[in-house]
């Protein structure tokens, strides 16, 4: 795959990340959007210089998310929208595989629904 990754953050000093289901509404640290009680996500805690910090991805922001991490092994959390956005579709869309531009572009339009932040990708 070739396209632009920005990988210039140090790894956590420790890092956990398992599927749970919400007992309570939460936000997606991704796209922002609600994650409500009795539905599924992704909880990764993680240590950087001595401050934990807790990001929840919800089912919607899950494939992009795995995608960007096994095509570029970040684990950006927060910033993977931004990523996706203006590093892969910005920058390199022209650059990627047959099929996959087409998919970015659907998970940032889905995003955009999801969010009511609805603006066609330039």
């Amino acid at each position: 795959m070739s396209y632009a990754c920005y990988c210039d953050f140090d790894p956590a000093e420790c890092y956990q990340q398992k599927t749970v289901t919400a007992r309570k509404q939460h936000r997606c640290t991704e796209c922002g959007g609600p994650i409500n009680p009795g539905e599924s996500y992704d909880r990764a805690t993680m240590l950087f210089e001595d401050h934990w910090l807790t990001c929840r991805t919800c089912q919607h922001c899950l494939p992009m998310a795995e995608w960007v991490m096994r095509n570029c092994g970040c684990l950006g959390h927060g910033d993977l929208w931004r990523h996706l956005e203006e590093d892969v579709w910005g920058e390199s869309r022209h650059d990627l595989p047959p099929g996959v531009g087409f998919k970015v572009g659907r998970w940032i339009i889905g995003k955009q629904r999801r969010t009511g932040h609805l603006a066609v990708p330039a």
